[in-house]
């Protein structure tokens, strides 16, 4: 499975993210990080595995939402990227929703798909990022 979310950055670091493990806090998990099937708590197990709290994200409601909130032009700081994409990967993200976030724009205001258990909703801006919500039932 490959994760595409070129528009926002990642063109360089999408060949390398996935498949390459590193070290320390910050850094994505190998792609054959366990898969969230049969967690209770998915959106937790994937915050916790990619490092999401070392970048801004935030886990919510109980642990059944997920908030990735990336750097752009006007912010200070956001999640990183890699932390994104090693999300979408725990989370067994569907190439059509991954595809879909890589092709947003502005223009396209607010968009939401679901797969599996999971709803997603996100919004692209420049001068915002990439803004994701996930969340389960």
């Amino acid at each position: 499975m490959a994760i595409a979310l070129g528009t926002f950055v990642l063109g360089v670091v999408v060949g390398i993210a996935l498949p390459v493990a590193s070290s320390g806090s910050g850094g994505v998990e190998p792609s054959g990080s366990p898969s969230p099937t049969g967690s209770s708590a998915p959106l937790a197990d994937a915050y916790d595995l990619c490092n999401v709290a070392d970048t801004g994200g935030e886990i919510a409601d109980e642990q059944t939402t997920l908030i990735l909130d990336t750097q752009g032009e006007d912010d200070a700081t956001g999640v990183d990227y890699t932390a994104v994409v090693c999300v979408l990967a725990h989370l067994d993200t569907p190439e059509r929703v991954t595809q879909t976030m890589d092709s947003t724009r502005a223009l396209d205001g607010r968009v939401t798909d679901s797969w599996d258990s999971f709803t997603a909703s996100w919004s692209y801006h420049p001068n915002t990022g990439l803004d994701i919500v996930i969340s389960t039932p």
